[in-house]
């Protein structure tokens, strides 16, 4: 990391004065890094629905910066600069970073950068590349040296700042080896004096031939004198004129192969160098050795490929992990196991863990093979923005912030939402945001389960990212005045930012299809009471512009499953969500006071994992003694929570008549029975058709088969039987089901049974 801590923002500043539209904006040079590093950043920035501005490469044209990237700067909470080695030559970078540095000065932006192949250094002092590129632009005529020294002290200010380092340090030793030849060349007829003292710092010893040969050819190679000892360049003969110029060749060749010969010789260890003594070239002496030793070195292969295959990245960071990967790979290619580009990325991916399958899975479906040096850009970034975004929490839970509407994905306080971060990862794979197509979703569950919940996250998440975006409620309490029409309205005047007349729903289906048709819109419409309803709101994708999602929460599947290509089914809580859920309404904490833990236990097993019945209980607990709980324990035996029961009983009223007695019927008497032919067949007597009513609460959430046998949520269950003795709760006679062993001999004894 370089020095000092990351810039932040004030706290004194607001949405009303700034505006704030983008959460990241990004800072790069385009040539450098547009095509590969800055554009996996961008991808997986929105992919976390982080809403970044990127410009256009059309933005970047004229002497000043655009007034539509100077707004975007002003406009953005944070900052990310990918500083690469020709950032500071072009001047539109230079002008870019003096205006983020200038607004970081004023307290409205935090700054992240990347030292993307550069030393922090170099930036902070404009050496190296940036060096270069400052003296090009002090040449021209029309320099401003008071501007110039405003982009040096803006790269000083950003070269300062705590960021992330991606660095090439670790190149494999045949690039070593060609950077050496390009930048020492030497006329042939000028004679090499090779030092092994100052020059080769591994002697040779039967253990150390790998590291040995790799000093020895690099220099080698750096000389042009490889091919002494490889035979490619042989000792020229005296022509048979006996030539000057043949003479002149073949005293050059005999005087620089002594001197190489005496170099292999100086490098050797003692009990070395008599093995040597017969070699009177240094092609004789490099074969002599590498017959000796290459042996040795298949060994070490061996062993270093075992390693690659048995690398994990364990606790180690994503940058660990892959220097540690690049460093068995270069050491074998320096005994001359090169390793693939391919079965490099199959080494990483498969030491990686689950935890980056996403990311591993389109990288091993590619045509084309990806360099080291592009794995390692692209899973670095993960790391990057999961600690850009720690950062940003920590900031926020330390600074007294207000928040911007606009900016939505890093400023929400999930942290009493336990147990959601698993379906908004699974939702936003299903939403693909970025793709260009119209995609219908749906989020389907049981009363209480949270599908509202997941909706309105994934809504704060993903809706800053489109300019057209909608929330809508269609549950009964909130349309049974104004119905469908009221609710085209609202969709209407939320996306086009217009009140717009709408006479009926026929007329609403056709305004919605025009005015909306090519715009690239984001809409949630929250607990559809109907199959009209969602005719009527988003009845085809050809309403749509092309990018547009519709999410579609319901407690009925079989309707979505006809108008969406994807659902995702909201689970129950586990039993640690659960115990961590009920902890938080509780008390206030994310476990349990000592003294409470078993009767938290009774109430946690009551839930069965439903986050309203944990949430209502633990509120309703929270600051009562133990005597309360224990009471409230005895009363819950007897009667339900009544917010819980009126929750869940919205899936049963929304069923026919027959549905209901059979679902009466499960939860009475049916629920974990087998369901085969008898039951089937008893149903049928009843004239249930459970063929299809069956389906109907299956669909409705209502109930499940689970390994052939009937079965229901607990809670369903006790809310199907509280409606039961709530017929008649004094006469147990007068109810239409019993199925209590004692209230059923009590009713037989007193003779009173309902007709």
């Amino acid at each position: 990391m370089a020095s000092t801590s990351t810039q932040t923002a004030s706290s004194s500043s607001s949405p009303s004065e700034h505006g704030w539209e983008n959460e990241v904006f990004l800072s790069f040079y385009g040539k450098d890094t547009r095509m590969g590093f800055t554009d996996h950043l961008y991808a997986d920035l929105t992919r976390k629905g982080i809403i970044a501005f990127r410009d256009d490469e059309k933005l970047q044209r004229g002497e000043n910066i655009s007034e539509e990237l100077l707004k975007a700067v002003q406009e953005s909470l944070y900052a990310i600069v990918v500083m690469s080695r020709n950032f500071a030559f072009s001047k539109w970078c230079l002008m870019e970073l003096a205006e983020i540095v200038k607004c970081m000065g004023e307290k409205r932006l935090t700054v992240y950068p990347i030292f993307y192949h550069v030393d922090p250094s170099d930036v902070r002092n404009q050496t190296g590349t940036f060096e270069k590129a400052f003296s090009m632009h002090e040449e021209s005529l029309k320099v401003d040296k008071e501007k110039m020294q405003a982009r040096r002290d803006a790269l000083t200010a950003v070269g300062n700042i705590s960021g992330w380092h991606l660095h090439d340090r670790l190149c494999v030793a045949k690039s070593n080896q060609k950077q050496c030849a390009s930048s020492l060349w030497y006329p042939q007829s000028q004679i090499i004096t090779i030092n092994p003292a100052t020059t080769i710092f591994e002697k040779l010893t039967s253990a150390t031939f790998p590291q040995w040969r790799a000093q020895f050819e690099a220099l080698l190679i750096g000389y042009d004198l490889i091919d002494f000892v490889t035979g490619h360049r042989p000792c020229p003969a005296i022509d048979a004129t006996n030539s000057a110029a043949s003479k002149a060749a073949y005293s050059h060749w005999v005087r620089q192969d002594k001197l190489l010969l005496h170099a292999i010789l100086a490098s050797t260890s003692p009990t070395i160098t008599p093995i040597l003594a017969s070699c009177k070239t240094s092609q004789q002496a490099w074969s002599l050795l590498t017959r000796l030793y290459a042996g040795k070195s298949r060994t070490r292969a061996l062993q270093l490929k075992e390693n690659l295959t048995l690398s994990t990245r364990g606790s180690n960071t994503v940058t660990e992990f892959l220097q540690a990967i690049k460093m068995i790979a270069d050491e074998l290619a320096i005994i001359d196991h090169h390793v693939s580009d391919d079965d490099l990325t199959l080494y990483i991916l498969n030491g990686l863990g689950p935890e980056f399958r996403e990311i591993a899975a389109p990288i091993r479906a590619r045509e084309t093979s990806m360099t080291f040096e592009e794995i390692h850009d692209l899973l670095a970034l993960p790391e990057i923005i999961g600690l850009l975004l720690r950062r940003s929490t920590s900031h926020l839970e330390t600074r007294d912030v207000i928040k911007p509407k606009a900016v939505c994905f890093l400023f929400s306080d999930y942290k009493k939402l336990v147990g959601i971060d698993s379906s908004v990862k699974e939702m936003m794979n299903l939403l693909g945001i970025g793709l260009d197509d119209v995609r219908f979703l749906g989020i389907h569950g049981m009363s209480g389960i949270g599908k509202t919940t997941l909706a309105r996250v994934i809504y704060e998440r993903v809706s800053c990212q489109f300019k057209a975006r909608s929330f809508i409620t269609c549950g009964r309490e909130e349309t049974k005045n104004g119905g469908l029409v009221d609710l085209q309205k609202q969709l209407l005047s939320m996306i086009t930012g217009e009140e717009i007349n709408v006479w009926d729903d026929g007329d609403g289906i056709n305004v919605i299809r025009k005015r909306l048709h090519k715009r690239k819109v984001f809409v949630i419409l929250d607990d559809v009471d109907s199959e009209k309803q969602l005719e009527g709101l988003a009845g085809s994708h050809d309403w749509f512009g092309i990018g547009s999602r519709i999410i579609i929460t319901r407690k009925d599947g079989h309707l979505l499953k006809r108008h969406v290509s994807g659902i995702y089914k909201v689970k129950e809580l586990n039993e640690d969500e659960a115990w961590q859920l009920f902890s938080l309404s509780a008390f206030k904490k994310p476990h349990p006071t000592e003294n409470y833990v078993d009767m938290s236990n009774y109430f946690v097993n009551y839930a069965q994992g439903l986050p309203l019945a944990l949430k209502v209980l633990g509120s309703f607990l929270f600051g009562r003694t133990q005597s309360a709980w224990r009471s409230a324990w005895d009363q819950l035996q007897e009667n339900p929570n009544e917010e819980i029961l009126d929750v869940l009983q919205i899936g049963f009223d929304g069923l026919e008549y027959l549905q209901k007695k059979l679902f009466l019927d499960i939860a009475c008497f049916f629920e974990g029975e087998k369901l085969d032919t008898k039951l089937m067949d008893v149903l049928e007597s009843f004239g249930y058709y459970p063929g299809i009513n069956l389906d109907v609460l299956m669909d409705k959430s209502l109930i499940t088969i689970s390994y052939g046998k009937l079965s229901m949520h607990d809670l369903l269950r006790k809310m199907g039987r509280e409606i039961v003795r709530r017929e008649c709760p004094e006469d147990r006679g007068r109810r239409t089901r019993l199925w209590c062993y004692e209230d059923i001999l009590r009713v037989l004894k007193s003779k009173n049974v309902s007709d």
